[in-house]
């Protein structure tokens, strides 16, 4: 046989897909393009450099107190959820029964959750209720809807690692515009108020119970001063309406 054929039988040989893969796809390419589709940034676990290590400082801590005793009642979420911190009397008012503990981290969006979760935060330990409460710094740049997977994706990570938890999940709470130089620059409320309404969406009887109570910090429809100093974190009034809107639920869900 002549060169040609042999030359023309070995580049038609290369060409045929391997076993088990299509042909002309790059294998590599398309499980990352799959994964970006069905898991956007938003659900995938992220660690949080910072200047201040904030992030680190908190995580070791929550660690931490995982290794000191038991957590029947834990707190999931971002700073409105750290700044419990700040009230101690009344989060032992309303919640040391239960054995509570915080792992609310100042700036966490979803993804920074979800990178907590995964590298310990629940290992060791089964709450009986976890509230959680986060994404409001996640609609500075992401869609809702990807907001909205990053929650769903935190409750998946939660259930396997705490099957007999329960999940109190709280609505976004609402928020004034993030302003610079005297001039709005983000309009977060647009978002929550789409987030919130899917949010139900992920209840499970039983297992997962949807909470809004974002209307008892509201007056005349805006967020008042007296209860939300700089529009969007909670002062000590906040706090204390936050705790009577979820004492009830809490007595529920605990038992």
């Amino acid at each position: 046989m002549t060169n040609w054929f042999w030359t023309v039988l070995l580049a038609a040989t290369l060409s045929l897909p391997a076993i088990g893969t299509s042909a002309g796809i790059d294998t590599t390419a398309t499980e990352s393009a799959v994964t970006s589709e069905t898991l956007p940034k938003t659900a995938l676990p992220l660690y949080r450099e910072g200047k201040s290590g904030k992030f680190p400082k908190r995580h070791a801590e929550n660690l931490q107190r995982i290794k000191e005793g038991p957590i029947d009642l834990l707190f999931l979420g971002d700073s409105i959820t750290d700044r419990w911190h700040e009230v101690p009397e009344l989060w032992n008012a309303s919640f040391r029964k239960w054995k509570p503990a915080n792992f609310g981290v100042g700036g966490d969006r979803t993804e920074n959750v979800l990178w907590r979760l995964e590298n310990g935060e629940l290992d060791g330990v089964s709450p009986r209720v976890v509230v959680l409460m986060i994404g409001t710094n996640n609609t500075h740049s992401n869609l809702p809807e990807d907001i909205v997977s990053g929650i769903r994706r935190i409750i998946e990570v939660i259930q396997q690692k705490a099957p007999e938890t329960k999940i109190l999940l709280l609505g976004i709470f609402p928020r004034e515009p993030r302003i610079r130089n005297g001039v709005p620059v983000t309009m977060p409320m647009d978002k929550i108020k789409i987030i919130n309404k899917e949010l139900p969406k992920l209840a499970e009887e039983g297992k997962v119970r949807y909470l809004d109570i974002g209307n008892h910090f509201l007056s005349d429809g805006k967020v008042p001063k007296d209860v939300m100093p700089d529009g969007v974190h909670l002062n000590a009034k906040g706090y204390a309406i936050w705790a009577k809107a979820v004492t009830p639920v809490l007595k529920e869900m605990m038992k």
